[in-house]
């Protein structure tokens, strides 16, 4: 089971990474390629998966959080004492959301901060109305913070509301539903973040046309050379003559 707890807790500790990442850039802008430097990258990347696999195998250094000579069919609540789900909730769920949301939060501010001293800067003799076919910045701002927010307790908040319902009531036949469906909606929160960042952000549907792009180039290359492999050569065509009317006549 330690192969199902590690990934999901090492997506949900990668959303905060990241989250950090953008708030780092946006509050330190100067100073932040000299404090992400190789050393902090690597502790960065390498440290959600540590503390997500001892979160994982942690039944296995304690005794008391498995269930001994278990002969069934080993699913997460079968195996797994109700002390363990406690101990994830509270270590990789509740904490991580309200940081999650701290820092959003955080960016929303800032971002306002900008927009408001931008316009200020702005020339006095632009109109102050003006017709714009995108809604203002601050207004994208909060969307996507809406939406990443949202995204992040949609796809978990379920599962771990079911699952202390499931500790709460241990006659309530829970399993099948948090194991099978509210499990695979929280760890596809993993694949909705990066299509909220690559729908809103220049650079990253940049970055992913110039892929496609180079993914393009190299393969149809093949299948173009493979589809005609008996053509004959063609042969060179010899000097072409021009000759006008008056030569015709004579």
């Amino acid at each position: 089971m330690a192969s199902i707890t590690c990934p999901s807790a090492a997506s949900i500790f990668t959303v905060i990474l990241v989250t950090f990442d953008r708030y780092l850039a946006i509050t330190h802008p100067f100073r932040y390629f000299n404090i992400m430097c190789g050393s902090v990258v690597g502790i960065c990347i390498g440290g959600p998966w540590l503390l997500a696999c001892l979160i994982g195998f942690l039944p296995v250094m304690v005794h008391s959080f498995r269930v001994e000579n278990y002969q069934g069919l080993c699913t997460f609540f079968a195996v797994f004492q109700p002390t363990y789900t406690l101990v994830v909730l509270c270590v990789s769920f509740f904490p991580v959301f309200f940081v999650f949301l701290y820092f959003h939060c955080r960016l929303l501010k800032i971002a306002s901060l900008h927009i408001q001293h931008i316009r200020e800067l702005e020339p006095a003799g632009l109109p102050a109305t003006c017709p714009t076919s995108q809604p203002p910045n601050d207004t994208k701002a909060l969307r996507t913070v809406a939406i990443l927010v949202g995204c992040f307790a949609f796809s978990w908040t379920p599962f771990f509301v079911v699952s202390i319902a499931q500790i709460a009531c241990q006659r309530c036949y829970l399993h099948g539903l948090l194991e099978h469906y509210l499990w695979v909606l929280g760890v596809c929160n993993s694949l909705a973040n990066p299509l909220v960042y690559g729908y809103w952000q220049k650079e990253v549907r940049l970055e992913i046309y110039q892929m496609c792009l180079c993914l393009k180039n190299k393969i149809f290359p093949l299948f173009h050379s493979d589809s005609q492999p008996d053509a004959a050569p063609t042969q060179p065509e010899g000097p072409l003559y021009i000759i006008s009317l008056a030569q015709l006549k004579d």
